[in-house]
Parts: C-alpha cells; structure tokens; sequence
C-alpha cells in the first residue's frame, strides 16, 4: 500500500524504515538523505513553528550523529531555509544580513564526524521556539547552533533528574 508522510511522534523513522524496505519487502528503494529530505521538506514547509518539523529534524540529527546517513547539501539547504523562514528577524538576501546556511552545514559536519552530539527532540524544540520569538538570532556558526542545544539538553536532563523520586 501507499505510505503517507509521517506526522505523529515517533513515525518519522518508522516511515523512513517503510521507505528503505522497499514493496513487498524486496530489496531497500530508499536512499536515506533523500527519504530524510522528504520529511523535511514536507514536515518543515511552514512559516510557522511545528512540531512536526522539530521531530523531522531531530531524527535527521540523530541519524547524521549515529552515522546512519552522511550530510547532503540539499538537507542542509531544507534546515537553512526552515531557520531563516523561522527567525523573528530573518535574513534579507543582499542587504548583508547572515544566513543561517554556513552555520547549518558546519554543524551538520561536526554531528557526522562525532565532534558534537544530536540534540534531544526537546531541545531542538526549545531552539525552534526561542528563533521564532527572536530570543536566539538567527545562527551564524556551528557553535552557536550546538551551544544552544547543548544548554537546552543539559537543563532538560537537570530538570528530569530533579524530578525523579
């Protein structure tokens, strides 16, 4: 039968499963950055927010992370876009303004080669919120994308632990 895009929690890698075992379950037909690339590319087309878009790019993080598939420009330029749609302030092409693109591709790097760790769904989600309300600018380094993360992940494990029993 006809697989849909994924839009509930925890469907993402169940639809790209569905995708790499081909019909009937022959042979893999998908091609993981691609199949990635869908689901970005549908999940993340808004203007606005969704959970949707931060659960699609937290898989695709954690897949880049676990080496499952390697960074492709086309999924580095989906995110880029995505942010800079999303950014309170965003970038005006020609006026100077930074784009998020270069940031985008070194961390999605550093994720690939181990240097940087993928993001909880929880932090991807704090950081979506925090450059739609412009209290994060837009990204202009790796850096600053995995700092970011890194402190919304540690203050999530904080707050779990502290309220476990």
């Amino acid at each position: 039968g006809a697989v849909t895009m994924p839009t509930t929690t925890g469907s993402i890698a169940s639809y790209l499963a569905t995708l790499d075992q081909g019909a009937g379950g022959g042979p893999p037909t998908g091609t993981g950055p691609v199949s990635y690339l869908d689901a970005l590319s549908e999940l993340c087309d808004a203007d606005a927010r969704s959970p949707e878009c931060s659960e699609a790019i937290t898989e695709y993080l954690g897949a880049v992370s676990s080496g499952a598939t390697t960074p492709s420009q086309e999924s580095a330029a989906a995110i880029t876009s995505y942010l800079d749609k999303l950014t309170a302030s965003p970038p005006t092409a020609g006026a100077g303004g930074p784009s998020s693109g270069n940031a985008v591709a070194s961390y999605l790097g550093a994720l690939s080669s181990g240097n940087v760790q993928a993001p909880s769904l929880e932090a991807v989600d704090q950081y979506m919120e925090a450059l739609s309300t412009g209290d994060v600018t837009t990204p202009s380094t790796a850096a600053s994308i995995a700092s970011y993360l890194d402190s919304m992940s540690s203050q999530t494990a904080a707050a779990a632990a502290a309220a476990a029993p």
